[in-house]
């Protein structure tokens, strides 16, 4: 990541975009780091009081990231004009910006709770933990995906002397180095997210018994 766009001014469109880009990755990561942290009942029991002012800073850094969106809506025309041609990014502009307006609403819900029905907040904390589990690991993997390191670590190293080039055949099971790190990329985010997908379902099943039970005693 460039620091230096930061704090540069009279930027390009393209240099604008980046910087919004980066601006989102930061708050985002914050956001996932707290959100992470409030919903881990060993860390709830370990540190209460500390919980406290953790929910405060991913209730605001939820706020602030309200402002890189609407800093883009206005630019997202011409950025999707300048992807009339690549579908995939299309694609992933539309899912990324799906979870987050998914994230902010329900977030603003849970932040304040006096001025809905316990049904919306309930509903709406249900919500954001589904847009949790299933955008984290893909904002994740187009993180790690999109980010400097990795278009470094799938450049081919420069020949020292001049060798034949690989014929690749369709029939030829021979994976790539691009195709091979994304596998391994996805792998590893899909492994950890289970994990902590699996534990946040736990925490879903006795009060699902309950209510089945609850269910069972009124018939």
């Amino acid at each position: 990541m460039n620091w230096k766009i930061f704090f540069q001014r009279n930027l390009k469109f393209a240099k604008k975009l980046t910087r919004l880009h980066h601006s989102n990755a930061l708050l985002f990561l914050v956001l996932s780091i707290t959100g992470l942290i409030l919903v881990s009942a060993s860390f709830r029991s370990t540190f209460p009081a500390t919980r406290v002012w953790i929910k405060d800073v991913h209730v605001w850094m939820g706020i602030i990231s309200i402002l890189p969106i609407l800093f883009y809506l206005p630019k997202i025309k011409k950025h999707l004009l300048t992807l009339r041609k690549r579908k995939k990014h299309r694609i992933n502009v539309y899912l990324v910006l799906g979870i987050l307006l998914t994230l902010i609403i329900s977030g603003l819900i849970l932040s304040f709770p006096a001025t809905v029905t316990p049904l919306v907040s309930s509903n709406a904390l249900l919500i954001h933990d589904i847009a949790t589990w299933v955008g984290l690991p893909y904002i994740i993997y187009h993180s790690i995906t999109r980010s400097l390191w990795f278009k470094n670590l799938l450049q081919k190293p420069t020949p020292e002397g001049k060798e034949e080039p690989i014929i690749i055949e369709k029939s030829n099971p021979f994976v790539g180095r691009r195709t091979f790190v994304k596998f391994v990329a996805g792998g590893l985010t899909a492994i950890i997210s289970l994990v902590l997908m699996g534990k946040w379902i736990q925490s879903y099943l006795p009060s699902w018994g309950r209510r089945q039970q609850n269910i069972n005693e009124r018939k």
